[in-house]
């Protein structure tokens, strides 16, 4: 260091170490080395440019160089077109079925069929195939199933309501007979459904003579069966048809095999009306049979159960039948007795038969008798005034053991009953 003393206003020197002059780079030329004495002085700056060479590329150094792809190595194995070919592709139809390849170089033209169009928006890249169904009329079509068309004009007259009907091959009239109005048809004459029915006015295909009837214009239909009238109801009237008789005579006599008897069991029950019109069971009827041998061993049978609570079984008329091949006679103390205990008797009797009846029957008097035979003998229920009571079976029993004659083959019991109920009588 030289200079004077140190003052407020005095100059301190620094010996001259260096004769480095300033360096001031730009562009690709940087300051490279820093020379520095043993005082740390900066004694000599090195300058240097950056080049391709400097940061280690080997390659050309030209960077406008690659002019074309092939001067790049295909490391990722790009594939490459050579005078505009493509690999093979293929073209598939809407059902997925038929398929066809389309190779390099080929053109697919998507043909224009029957009423079908083809339009190609422009020839470039990026153009639109749109198809078009042309077929706006059926007159364009081939009419290949033979449908009809109307040629010609229905003319006919008629007025709203009515049911349109055709009377030729192109014209139509109406009947104000017939007619339709809110969901319901109306006819004013007979329905029939398949012709051949007369008796017959409502009817169905299956069964042209059983049906409704024709109404009588006299307030009468009828329901009929096989071409005739059964039932036929009018204002306060109900007729059963077939069921006519010839029951009424001034003189002769009359035939008492009239229609419609019990075809196969006679053991009937009696229909009446109730107060409020129903039509109810009334009297009814019930039949037993019993051989010989049951009727010589012990007896006790029950012939009707006891009805129920505060129902009592009233018979009104009794039946009996003896079956027979010879004549005979038995003790005419002996008696056949259907009873129905009362309050005071446990064997109170309804009806009887008596071994003097039914010695009647077997009389020698009538000679051989065919085989078999019959006889009958009926009574009134009862013969006098009796009690009955409720909830009481009706039985068979018989006075003493004395046996029916050898000719008797079995005897029936036709009784005639009502069951009265306390709540409904």
């Amino acid at each position: 260091l030289t200079g004077g003393t140190i003052t407020s206003t005095g100059t301190l020197s620094h010996a001259d170490t260096s004769s480095q002059g300033s360096v001031n780079n730009s562009g690709n030329t940087y300051i490279q080395d820093v020379t520095l004495d043993t005082y740390g002085h900066v004694t000599s700056l090195t300058s240097a440019t950056t080049t391709l060479t400097t940061l280690g590329y080997t390659g050309a150094t030209n960077a406008n160089y690659i002019t074309n792809n092939n001067q790049l190595t295909n490391g990722a194995g790009y594939v490459t077109s050579s005078g505009g070919s493509m690999s093979t592709w293929i073209l598939k139809e809407g059902n997925g079925v038929e398929t066809s390849t389309v190779s390099n170089g080929e053109t697919v033209t998507f043909a224009q069929g029957a009423g079908i169009q083809t339009e190609l928006t422009s020839t470039s890249s990026g153009g639109t195939l749109t198809i078009t169904n042309t077929i706006t009329n059926n007159n364009q079509l081939t009419n290949g199933a033979g449908y009809t068309t109307n040629t010609g004009t229905v003319t006919g007259t008629g007025s709203s309501g009515r049911v349109t009907l055709w009377n030729g091959t192109s014209s139509v009239n109406s009947s104000g007979s017939l007619t339709f109005s809110s969901g319901t048809l109306y006819s004013e004459k007979n329905y029939h459904v398949k012709t051949g029915a007369t008796t017959v006015g409502y009817t169905s295909t299956n069964d042209t003579d059983t049906g409704l009837g024709e109404f009588d214009g006299s307030n009468g239909v009828s329901l009929v069966s096989k071409g005739a009238k059964q039932i036929t109801v009018k204002e306060n009237a109900i007729k059963f048809d077939p069921y006519t008789s010839t029951s009424v005579a001034t003189t002769g006599s009359l035939n008492a095999n009239q229609n419609n008897q019990a075809p196969s069991q006679d053991t009937l029950a009696t229909l009446a009306v109730d107060p409020s019109g129903n039509v109810v069971r009334a009297e009814q009827e019930g039949t037993w049979t019993f051989t010989r041998a049951q009727l010589d061993a012990t007896l006790g049978n029950t012939l009707i159960a006891a009805p129920g609570t505060n129902k009592a079984i009233i018979v009104t008329e009794s039946d009996w039948m003896v079956k027979y091949n010879a004549t005979g006679s038995m003790s005419g103390t002996q008696t056949y007795d259907v009873r129905q205990a009362s309050n005071t008797n446990a064997s109170a009797t309804i009806s009887t038969l008596p071994g003097t009846r039914i010695n009647e029957i077997l009389s020698s008097s009538q000679g051989t008798p065919a085989n078999p035979s019959y006889g009958f003998c009926s009574r009134d229920i009862p013969l006098q005034t009796r009690t009955y009571k409720t909830n009481t079976a009706t039985t068979l029993h018989k006075a003493s053991n004395g046996a029916l004659p050898t000719g008797v083959i079995s005897i029936s019991i036709k009784l005639k009953y009502r069951i009265f109920d306390a709540t409904t009588f």
